[in-house]
């Protein structure tokens, strides 16, 4: 498609979407941000999101293309080169991957070392902190999101304990920027509840990306 002089013109959306793309297809860039989404359950493709503290683009390549793909993890800041592509049928905007290398530690990464390091220097972790759990379980407060993976296992790992345990269950958002207040709101319920009642208090939640 001649797109030097378009004055006039009315295009279909599929021809608006190849005419972008014959546009930008041809530019091979180098850009570097951090990984986010890592995903690579196809089996022949390597999805990822690449971003950082102010845009975020998908990328993709075959698994082929990328001798290094199974050492990629979200939170690598890396460098990506390759060609931006427009998918016509949607329009979704992506950047086809031919080379990803590693470019330093990511901001969201180092965020997350940096922080467990402080909460073990209060001694959050220390074993000594653990208390040993009761012989009996009786009754059990459980904080994880409705219809959720984390929901579905602790269901059906309770279903092969003994019978009798009494399960109270609280939903919350386990991700997004509500997920903070619900939980504190959650652990302020059960702490405000005859809290000696409860044997465990779970809070739990199931996959997820680092971002999260």
């Amino acid at each position: 498609m001649d797109y030097k002089d378009l004055t006039g013109q009315i295009l279909s959306v599929s021809q608006f979407n190849q005419l972008i793309n014959e546009i930008i297809s041809p530019l091979q860039v180098i850009v570097e941000g951090e990984l986010a989404q890592v995903n690579t359950s196809s089996g022949r493709w390597f999805f990822a999101t690449l971003k950082d503290d102010q845009a975020s683009v998908n990328l993709f390549s075959p698994q082929d293309r990328l001798p290094n793909w199974q050492l990629l993890q979200e939170g690598m800041k890396v460098r990506v080169e390759g060609w931006p592509r427009l998918y016509q049928k949607n329009g979704r905007f992506s950047l086809f991957a031919h080379s990803i290398q590693p470019a330093g530690k990511g901001a969201l990464k180092e965020a997350y070392e940096k922080l467990k390091k402080e909460l073990a220097g209060l001694g959050y972790f220390d074993p000594a902190r653990k208390r040993k759990p009761p012989r009996f379980i009786r009754k059990i407060g459980l904080i994880t999101a409705p219809d959720s993976r984390a929901y579905s296992d602790f269901v059906t790992v309770l279903a092969n304990q003994p019978a009798g345990i009494e399960v109270d269950f609280y939903p919350v958002l386990v991700q997004g920027n509500k997920a903070v207040d619900q939980i504190e709101q959650a652990l302020a319920f059960f702490n405000s509840h005859k809290p000696l009642e409860y044997d465990f208090l779970i809070l739990t939640r199931g996959g997820g990306s680092l971002e999260d």
